[in-house]
């Protein structure tokens, strides 16, 4: 009886994604690990790979993050120490990253940062993750405006509020603004992103949208909040739609300015 050669590759394909599995629920050793940088070291398009220590988790070993250049953009693993062995646990892409400290945890936030493709781009997208012992979970996912790329420092609020409010839109096809007044626009004639040229309006939201308040500003006139709302509540995304079609991450919220004055505290 002849051997069956196709049933044995079967065993052998099965047995070494079996092996590999178990290898990485198991972790990486320090050998391990430096197979994987040469890996990426092979892969970066400049030859280099930017490895940065960090105890992310707060359980006193060091966690560590490889950052290098992928055509575009860059990828980002980030691998979680436990007991000596590194779990990966983050593995992606994005234009840039930060690091912030969790006040009164020894916890880290990391925030990665990406922009559209090709050349400037007038929105910034902004995916963040915290860590709890070998768990990671997402704690902030959105987009707004890059306050470079319009030239206006008014997109971003001086600061957020200590405990954040919630307000509905009373009326349909509200304005939500990249900065706090009505008088703002894109400066560059042969372009825009806005949803009407000569404007500051980045999208328009439904009737009843339920908005998360961080910020408040008074230009004398009108109060200004700066909002983060979920897709479920806007009218026309406008030049914004883009980031909500990433099929491989979770839809965004969007973060811009609205006026208080047809809106209702309710939260």
């Amino acid at each position: 009886m002849c051997p069956n050669f196709n049933r044995s590759i079967v065993i052998l394909l099965l047995f070494g994604f079996f092996m590999q599995n178990c290898a990485f629920s198991q972790g990486l050793n320090r050998y391990g690990l430096e197979r994987e940088e040469q890996e990426m070291l092979a892969n970066s398009i400049d030859g280099k790979v930017r490895k940065q220590t960090e105890d992310l988790n707060g359980d006193g070993e060091d966690d560590i993050i490889f950052f290098y250049a992928a055509g575009e953009t860059h990828n980002i693993c980030i691998y979680l120490q436990y007991k000596g062995r590194y779990y990966r646990k983050i593995d992606t892409t994005c234009g840039a990253y930060s690091l912030y400290r969790v006040e009164h945890t020894g916890k880290s936030k990391i925030q990665l940062h990406d922009w559209q493709c090709c050349g400037d781009s007038p929105f910034f997208w902004t995916f963040a993750y915290g860590f709890d012992g070998l768990s990671v979970s997402i704690v902030e996912n959105f987009i707004t405006v890059n306050n470079e790329y319009v030239e206006d420092k008014k997109t971003c609020p001086v600061s957020l509020l200590d405990t954040p409010y919630h307000v509905k839109t009373l009326n349909s096809n509200y304005n939500i603004r990249f900065s706090p007044d009505t008088d703002s626009f894109f400066n560059k004639s042969d372009v825009w992103f806005t949803c009407t040229q000569n404007t500051n309006i980045i999208a328009t939201l439904k009737a009843g949208a339920n908005l998360k308040v961080l910020s408040e500003q008074s230009d004398g006139e009108r109060i200004w909040l700066y909002v983060e709302v979920r897709e479920n509540s806007i009218m026309d995304k406008c030049e914004t739609k883009d980031f909500f079609n990433i099929a491989s991450r979770p839809s965004p919220s969007l973060r811009g300015w609205i006026s208080r004055q047809y809106t209702e505290r309710i939260m």
